[in-house]
Order: structure tokens, then sequence, then C-alpha cells
């Protein structure tokens, strides 16, 4: 058979075509009596293109469809089958009327060889047709495969070379794609260090990514649940994903708030810090003027202190003058009882004994003075030890 045999359905194709399987059915119905058997394999889908010959072949083998010059055969033979019928209604009617007249059965008998013999030479006929018509089906059948296999190979052959354009269309899209990845991983090279400029930048839009970010995966979870649970789930879903999101949202509000309180206790630590610098510059200012005072208290007092032991070796020799003046003026007086000395040496013990007293009085003021200042020297060490103790 050409690959160019247009084949036809049969009669068995319209009453059994749907029992067939669904790919069978789909290859049947391509079959329209006027396209080539080529032609059909161009227009067969994709999917069909691998399987097309065998397909083809199971139709042309159950019968289903058939050589279009084989419909024409077959209808020559149902008009020749028919002629022998009227031949035997003509042979049963002279057998009736041989039965009555010798002549007409002699005749009829003759008549009957003949038939006889024209049936054994149709029957032997029919037999070289039917013979030859099983070859042609047979052959038919050959030609049909071999028209299939034909088309089957075409198109594999022209599936193979869209596949291997397509391949060399995917080979050149990406050459292209590692070119601009190239050039953009260069130009990303270049960016670097305008990248960490705008890191600054970046940082303060974190927390506008991180709700972006939170919106997203909500989104995302939200789709990733609703094509796992079906439509059924859906509001449970999107309640969790409002909830998660909620959640991180109150995370990233709080995050907030700890940082900003964070920030406000740094802050007062650096006050409390710079206020405490100041305190300790006053107080040690104030440390400063009080052990100046302390050192003035105490000069002042080593003077006084010194004045006061002056004094009181003053008031000794003074003491001792006066113990003399006392001793001569005992003397002057048992003198004078003796009659020895005279009214003038009296007069002077008694000035002696004047002058003795005073410095007597001005001794017990510099006692008393000295009191004082020792008092003043408890004092101002009690503060520095105060002083030493805030410090410390």
């Amino acid at each position: 058979m050409q690959t160019s045999t247009v084949f036809v359905r049969t009669t068995k194709a319209e009453r059994e075509g749907a029992r067939l399987s669904n790919n069978l059915m789909r290859v049947l119905m391509l079959v329209d009596g006027k396209s080539s058997a080529v032609e059909l394999a161009e227009r067969a889908p994709p999917s069909l293109r691998k399987t097309w010959g065998e397909l083809f072949n199971e139709l042309v083998t159950g019968r289903y469809i058939i050589n279009s010059a084989e419909t024409v055969a077959a209808q020559k033979n149902a008009q020749q089958e028919s002629k022998p019928t009227q031949k035997k209604q003509e042979t049963a009617s002279t057998q009736s009327k041989a039965e009555t007249d010798p002549e007409a059965r002699q005749k009829a008998e003759k008549e009957a060889r003949a038939a006889e013999l024209k049936a054994y030479f149709a029957a032997a006929k029919e037999k070289a047709k039917l013979e030859a018509k099983q070859a042609a089906q047979e052959d038919a059948l050959a030609h049909a495969k071999l028209a299939a296999a034909t088309a089957a190979a075409k198109a594999s052959s022209n599936i193979e070379a869209q596949a291997n354009a397509e391949a060399r269309q995917k080979e050149e899209k990406a050459a292209r794609a590692r070119a601009e990845l190239d050039a953009a991983a260069a130009a990303a090279k270049s960016r670097s260090d305008a990248l960490e400029l705008a890191k600054t930048e970046a940082k303060r839009r974190d927390d506008e990514a991180a709700r972006a970010r939170a919106a997203l995966e909500a989104a995302r979870l939200a789709t990733r649940i609703r094509t796992e649970l079906g439509a059924r789930s859906l509001s449970d879903a999107e309640e969790k994903a409002k909830a998660a999101a909620k959640l991180r949202e109150e995370n990233a509000v709080r995050a907030r708030a700890e940082l900003a309180a964070a920030a406000a206790a740094a802050k007062a630590s650096a006050d409390a810090e710079a206020k405490a610098k100041t305190s300790a510059r006053q107080n040690e200012d104030k440390a400063a003027r009080a052990r100046a005072e302390l050192e003035a208290a105490v000069a002042a007092a080593k003077t006084k202190s010194d004045a006061l032991t002056l004094a009181k070796i003053e008031a000794k020799q003074r003491e001792d003058d006066a113990a003399r003046a006392r001793a001569e003026f005992h003397a002057t007086v048992l003198a004078a009882k003796a009659g020895v000395s005279s009214g003038a040496s009296v007069k002077s013990a008694a000035s002696d004994d004047t002058k003795s007293a005073s410095e007597t009085a001005r001794l017990i003021d510099l006692e008393n003075e000295n009191e004082a200042l020792k008092k003043l020297l408890v004092e101002a060490y009690q503060e520095i030890a105060l002083l030493k103790t805030s410090r410390g």
C-alpha cells in the first residue's frame, strides 16, 4: 500500500466504536475518508504520535477502518451475488414443467447439468474471487501497517527535529542567561561599594521590611494551606495565618518597645553617669576646700600651739619670777619684822606680788585657749575622716 492510501470507517466502527479505548477512539475520529495515512499521522496530536502506528494497525486489523478501494469491490460482489438467485428461480420453474412433459424433462435435465456445471464454475470463480479478495485484504493490511509505520516514523522524525530545535533554542537561551548572569555579577561587583553605603539606609528600613516579610510569609502560608487543605479548611488556615501575623506584629512591637526601653535606660545611665561625675567633681572641689581649710586650721592651730608653748614657757618663767618675788617678799617681811628692811622694800615686794598675779591670770587664759585649739583640731580630723569616707 502506498502512503497516499485513503481509509474510511466501516459499519463496525459505527456500531462498536464507542467501546474502544480513548486513544483508539481519538485515532478513529481522525479518519474522514478523504485524508491519506500520512496526512492523518501529521494531524495526530503530540500525545498519540509515539503510538500512532500501533493504534492505526489495531484499527485496520479489527476492521474498524478499511482501504477505500475495498469498499468499491465489496459493492460489486454484492451485485454479482444477487444474479445466481434469479437463475435458481428459473431452474425451479423449468423442473416443474419437466414433470408433465418428457421433452421438457430431458431439456430440464440438460439445463440442470448445464446449470450444475455453470454453478461449479461459478463457485470456483467465487472461490478464486474470495481468495483474491482475502489476498487483497492481506495486502491492504500490510500496506496499511507500512503506511502507519511510515507515518509514525515521519512523525517521530518531525518530533525529533522539533525536539532538536527546542534543545537548540533552550541552549541559546541558557547561553544568553549565562551572559546576562555574568553581566549582572559584574554589575553587582561594581555596585558593592554603593551597597555598603546603602546598608545604613537599609538598616533603618528593617522594621518595614520585617512587616512586609511577615505579611508575605502569612500570604504564602495561607496559599499553601489553601492548596493542601482545600476550601473547607481555608477559613481555619486564614485564621491561623492572621494569628501568626498578629503574633509576629506583637513580637515586633515588643522588640521595638524593648529597644526604646534599652535606649531610655542607656540615656538614663549616661545622664546618671554625667550627674555622678558632676557630683564627684563637686565633692572633690568640696574636699579640696575642706583640705585647704583644714590645712589652714592646722597651720593656725600649730601657730597657736607654738604661741601656747611660748606662753607656757613665759608663764613658767614668770611663775618662777613670782616665786622668787614671793620668796623675796617673805624675806622682806621677815626682815621688816626684824627691823632690818625699810618701808620702801615692803612696797617693792607688794608690787611684785601684783605682777605675779597678773601673769598667773594670763597663763590661765593661755591654757583655756590651748584647750579650745585642741577641740578645733579634733573636729578638723573628724571632718577629714568623713570626707575620706564619702570619697571612698
